[in-house]
């Protein structure tokens, strides 16, 4: 079964960086942020290749901060590592 945060999607494909709720859609939107968000304070559970996406030291609210950049069209890097 697949679970928002997981890296796995259900036919197995990778999940997107930064895109722990919409993984198929084409640009992360601001409920990924907020998933992030709360993985950051620990009340969601993601796979740090998908939430981690500024360093590979764990997701934090900097993270969130990234991809809601990114979801509003500001500029951002979403770098996860795999």
């Amino acid at each position: 079964d697949y679970f928002d945060g997981d890296f796995c999607l259900v036919d197995c494909e990778e999940g997107t960086c930064g895109q722990p709720r919409n993984p198929r859609d084409p640009s992360p939107s601001a409920t990924d942020a907020l998933f992030v968000l709360g993985a950051s304070v620990g009340i969601m559970t993601c796979d740090p290749r998908i939430c981690d996406v500024a360093d590979p030291d764990g997701v934090f609210a900097s993270d969130a901060l990234s991809v809601v950049h990114r979801a509003v069209g500001l500029p951002a890097t979403l770098s996860c590592s795999r």
